[in-house]
């Protein structure tokens, strides 16, 4: 198989493969990348389980400063949990905008891929940082007070992630009409 044949070329120390962009016309920069993560309102985070089987969910992150995402689950166990538990690696599909052009058959969008290690949260005061983090990112008119009354009646019932970046990826078509419409 030819993936088969090639994998080599593109395989990293730790055993990830990684592939040049293909349309390098199309790649954004690093600042840009990171412009695509704070803009879009949820990103797939995917795992793998013990069994090699991949899973995909969507989940609300918020990404503090260049290195760390943020996102909150229940305390349940679920199949997600496990996952990362099992296995760190995750990779997270982040799309701040889309816009189909049905005249031109394609689509204008604005997108960003990360790989990094997750880990569970336990220290509090990191959890309630993160938190409110995330309320600030995705319920901002609540306002920091009520974001910070509903942590303390129940941030027990939530988990906090964090994911540890390890590299980031931003690819555009339509960049120079999409990046007016998103926030710095």
């Amino acid at each position: 198989m030819l993936q088969e044949e090639h994998a080599s070329e593109f395989l990293e120390e730790d055993g990830r493969t990684e592939r040049p962009m293909r349309r390098r016309d199309r790649e954004l920069s690093f600042t840009d990348t990171l412009r695509v993560i704070r803009n879009a309102d949820y990103a797939v985070l995917s795992t793998v389980d013990e069994a090699g089987y991949p899973y995909g969910v969507p989940v609300s992150p918020v990404l503090e400063g260049e290195k760390h995402l943020y996102f909150h689950s229940t305390r349940a166990l679920s199949r997600k949990a496990d996952n990362m538990l099992e296995n760190p690696k995750v990779s997270l599909c982040f799309v701040a905008s889309q816009k189909t052009l049905p005249l031109e058959f394609t689509v204008d969008y604005a997108s960003a891929v990360v790989a990094g290690r997750a880990c569970l949260v336990m220290d509090e005061e990191e959890r309630r940082h993160a938190a409110l983090l995330i309320c600030a990112r995705h319920a901002l008119e609540a306002g920091k007070e009520k974001a910070e009354a509903y942590y303390a009646e129940g941030g027990r019932a939530i988990t906090i992630w964090r994911v540890d970046i390890e590299s980031a990826t931003g690819k555009s078509r339509g960049w120079d009409r999409i990046s007016t419409g998103l926030a710095r």
